[in-house]
């Protein structure tokens, strides 16, 4: 992985095992043929490129059958997970600030992966949140051939 490629930090595969597991799917079993090296997932410090994350994502969709297993990582994932992101919203006083420190300090977490920027709409008083994602997740590249 060059150091430009898009990655994700190992605490989000690691916090994506986790849940996979807890669905009664075997670690081995989500990160065979996933060339990610098991013991990478105890690295703090290690990156994971996007394309693999992003397989990985969809192979534990397929394995667990559960299309909601983001929301239920979200759930059962401690807030130590989500390493920085978690305590630069934990302690931004509003949304938009949270969204603004995360658009800031995103290559710490996800490198590349997604760009997102908190925009306020004076006349309408509303808050609007663009995102793009750099890489697009292999499953959405199925579904838009069809």
């Amino acid at each position: 992985m060059k150091a430009a490629d898009p990655s994700v930090s190992s605490i989000l595969v690691r916090a994506l095992v986790d849940v996979v597991e807890r669905a009664g799917v075997s670690r081995a079993a989500l990160l065979d043929g996933a060339a990610i090296d098991p013991r990478r997932l105890a690295q703090t410090i290690d990156r994971i490129d996007l394309e693999t994350f992003a397989r990985l994502q969809v192979r534990a969709l397929d394995l667990t059958g559960d299309e909601a297993l983001g929301l239920h990582m979200a759930e059962h994932t401690s807030e130590a997970a989500f390493d920085l992101a978690a305590h630069l919203v934990a302690h931004a006083p509003t949304l938009r600030a949270a969204v603004e420190l995360c658009s800031r300090f995103e290559r710490l977490f996800m490198d590349g992966a997604w760009h997102g920027e908190a925009s306020r709409m004076k006349e309408c008083r509303k808050s609007r949140l663009p995102w793009s994602a750099v890489v697009t997740p292999p499953r959405a590249r199925e579904q838009s051939r069809r």
